[in-house]
């Protein structure tokens, strides 16, 4: 069996990359770098691989906590909305040009959020 711990640096891993993807995008498009696709590509894949990361650190960290899909907490699924955002935000975000500080302002407010909730899991 995974231990605990492994999930949580798998669910870590994946948000940095998730972050760095973000930010690394941002800063392009705020730069209005016209470089090829090549890069655009690497941060799709950057971001990819820490959306699937972090999903799967993520539910396995419910699984060693004994917490089910029949019986989840309002913070999970909180969670789950922010890394589905999250996963949907990759196209708007590349698109912005000059509004791309609004975009990395809410993203920062979305994983601090996700972070908070991850850690106190306050409750209602």
């Amino acid at each position: 069996m995974i231990p605990f711990g492994t999930y949580k640096w798998l669910h870590l891993v994946g948000v940095f990359l998730i972050l760095f993807a973000f930010g690394s995008l941002i800063f392009r498009s705020s730069a209005k770098a016209e470089s090829p696709d090549f890069s655009k590509r690497w941060l799709s894949v950057a971001h990819g691989v820490g959306m699937l990361l972090s999903l799967v650190g993520g539910f396995g960290m419910l699984a060693r906590l004994g917490i089910s899909g029949q019986e989840w907490p309002w913070w999970v699924s909180v969670k789950f909305t922010i890394w589905l955002v999250l996963g949907l935000l990759m196209t708007p975000v590349s698109r912005a040009g000059h509004r791309s500080k609004i975009w990395w302002w809410l993203i920062l407010l979305a994983a601090i959020s996700a972070a908070y909730i991850g850690l106190n899991h306050p409750a209602v």
